[in-house]
């Protein structure tokens, strides 16, 4: 089949898959975990780092996999949502699954989710684009996969999976509130369900008070191991596009390191980083100092504070709730230097 051919298929498939966009209020995780184990659980054959939170998931998955991919593990991530084109939500050593890949995983799928009863149909776009993420990773042969959950926790597709090595928590704040609840006790307690027996979990030394107890109850509900410890970073330095941190904790001590990454708020990712780091090593997962340096050297993200240009200095951010626009004007406040800003928003629906 040549190139057209596959992306005209390809392009008849997602639009089946919008078309069949499943709304409502019931918990398909009970149905996932049914064609998951169907598939042989593809999950379990490699370490998954899972991941959930408010703002902050795709700069804590993008640092993992550089940091993992450095060490020279094969390393997969499945991030949401896409900016530019949906196969960019799943990844393998940065490469984004191609259309022929996408269409060949769906076609080793299909069979056993008819042999269940179900049509194609039957199940959303973000939920096929999981199922093939789960099978092109087997294929691919993955050491580790960073899968981060879409909304929530407790009924998002990705917690179909099995336990998996980390659970990691990134800042829970406000947002999607008429699905998860108007609290932040609420919102904490949807994502702490992702939390499994068998798992780690790791989050921020400095979450919400309220978010902390949540997760923490579930963490010892669950009877897993709770971290949390204190990873002091401090930005010296902030340029357009750059910024230099001093890092200090118990396993490391790096009086400057320079990313290509802007925004205060990735000095706070960056410290849950580490700490997922250091967990990772005692859990006897190589990975040295010089790995870790230069994987999150390498990291540069797409409209996360991102400046694509600089007369006039223009900058792009994915912010879009009350946090993450909080973040957002505290970064731009050390950019401002008197300067006037002007505002450029869009919205997507209502």
């Amino acid at each position: 089949m040549n190139q057209q051919a596959v992306h005209q298929l390809y392009q008849q498939l997602i639009e089946q898959f919008n078309q069949a966009r499943l709304v409502g209020d019931t918990n398909r995780v009970p149905l996932l975990k049914k064609i998951v184990a169907a598939l042989g659980h593809p999950d379990q054959g490699y370490h998954v780092i899972h991941i959930a939170g408010t703002n902050g998931k795709g700069s804590t998955g993008a640092m993992l996999s550089a940091i993992l991919e450095q060490q020279g593990y094969q390393v997969g991530r499945f991030n949401s949502p896409a900016i530019l084109n949906d196969r960019e939500q799943i990844q393998f050593n940065h490469q984004w699954i191609s259309e022929a890949e996408f269409l060949d995983s769906y076609a080793e799928i299909l069979p056993v989710v008819k042999r269940l009863g179900l049509a194609s149909t039957d199940i959303s776009i973000f939920e096929w684009q999981f199922l093939i993420s789960l099978i092109w990773y087997q294929n691919q042969r993955a050491d580790y996969v960073i899968l981060e959950a879409g909304l929530g926790g407790l009924t998002d597709a990705t917690n179909a999976i099995s336990a998996p090595q980390l659970t990691i928590f990134t800042k829970i704040a406000m947002d999607h509130m008429q699905i998860l609840g108007d609290t932040l006790t609420k919102i904490a307690t949807q994502k702490a369900k992702i939390t499994k027996p068998g798992t780690t979990v790791v989050t921020l030394h400095d979450q919400a008070p309220a978010a902390m107890t949540v997760l923490q109850s579930e963490a010892t509900k669950q009877g897993v191991k709770f971290v949390a410890p204190v990873v002091e970073t401090t930005i010296l330095s902030r340029q357009p596009g750059q910024m230099t941190v001093s890092v200090h904790s118990a396993a490391f001590d790096w009086p400057s390191v320079t990313l290509k990454l802007s925004g205060d708020f990735q000095a706070q990712n960056l410290a849950l980083v580490l700490t997922a780091v250091s967990v990772l090593r005692h859990q006897h997962v190589s990975l040295t100092d010089s790995a870790v340096l230069t994987g999150l050297t390498q990291v540069s993200l797409p409209d996360r504070f991102a400046v694509v240009a600089q007369t006039p200095l223009t900058i792009v951010d994915v912010a879009h709730n009350p946090d993450g626009m909080a973040a957002l004007t505290a970064s731009l406040g050390a950019f401002r230097q008197g300067r006037p800003v002007t505002w450029i928003v869009g919205f997507f629906g209502r």
